[in-house]
């Protein structure tokens, strides 16, 4: 995957889906991920929250 799709992946999973997460409201953050997957497709997003997922584990986040 390209180094700016995974930006602009996680640049937009940080707008639209964390803020909803970060408050436990799962269902506020389904559409949203939704969203990112209709315009980026499945293994993208997959790929880059992976990536994401990982990067705090290896800080202890």
């Amino acid at each position: 995957m390209a180094q700016s799709l995974h930006a602009q992946i996680i640049s937009a999973y940080e707008r639209t889906v964390q803020p909803h997460m970060a408050r436990g409201d799962n269902k506020a953050a389904a559409p949203a991920i939704q969203a990112l997957v209709n315009r980026y497709g499945t293994k993208a997003v997959e790929d880059a929250l992976t990536g994401l997922v990982f990067h705090y584990e290896l800080k202890n986040l």
